[in-house]
């Protein structure tokens, strides 16, 4: 009948449409907007060793745990740091009383040799002591810089934000310089790979705005750039 018919039709036609549809979606999805199930996430995982050689006395970290730029992740034991800066310190204030008191003298010699009351031998000899004694100023003073950096390296913080892993020492453990502590999973730094064919990759350019689904978080995609 006509009405039969016409019924045939419009659903011949309707699924038609929807054929329209999903091949309109199908091109825009793999062609304009290209995507991929081969990815992978990466990032630059920063080693920490320990800069000095002394016991273990606090870990402040466990493994696979989050830490900010900044946060304390051991402490080394600092007596020893502490008396070699009190040292070097000690050392810096005699050589700049000893260079003042040269000082001082090479002015009272300077009147001496000019009415020759001293001989001029005399008088470079006492100023030769005073160039020694503040040149010893300056080795007391780099010293002692690098006193307070050693004893800075008794409190290792973490360079970057991100995850503890491979933790290798625990507190007591004698450690020495140059021997890895830990490692930290840079988190500002990681990019994730995704893998297309050759024909996808006309449509992605660098700058492209690009969304992110992890496996587990399908309805929570992370914005991205190419």
């Amino acid at each position: 009948s006509t009405i039969r018919r016409f019924f045939s039709v419009g659903i011949t036609l309707a699924m038609v449409f929807l054929a329209v549809l999903l091949g309109l979606w199908v091109w825009r999805d793999y062609l304009i907007y290209p995507w991929t199930r081969d990815g992978q996430v990466d990032a630059y995982v920063v080693g920490i060793a320990a800069r000095v050689s002394a016991p273990m006395v606090k870990v402040a970290v466990r493994d696979n745990q989050w830490v900010n730029r900044g946060d304390l992740l051991f402490e080394i034991d600092p007596t020893d740091f502490r008396q070699r800066e009190a040292a070097a310190l000690a050392s810096l204030q005699r050589s700049r009383v000893k260079a003042e008191n040269l000082g001082r003298e090479v002015e009272r010699r300077r009147s001496l040799v000019a009415s020759q009351l001293i001989s001029l031998e005399e008088f470079q000899t006492i100023e030769t002591q005073h160039a020694e004694a503040l040149a010893d100023i300056a080795v007391d003073e780099a010293q002692l810089a690098l006193a307070r950096l050693d004893l800075s390296y008794t409190r290792v913080l973490a360079p970057v934000s991100g995850y503890v892993t491979n933790l290798q020492v625990a507190e007591g453990t004698y450690v020495t310089e140059g021997q890895p502590l830990v490692a930290l999973v840079d988190y500002e730094s990681a990019w994730v790979y995704g893998f297309f064919k050759e024909t996808d990759l006309e449509n992605i350019r660098a700058g492209d705005r690009a969304q992110v689904r992890f496996m587990g978080r399908h309805f929570h995609p992370m914005a991205a750039v190419v």
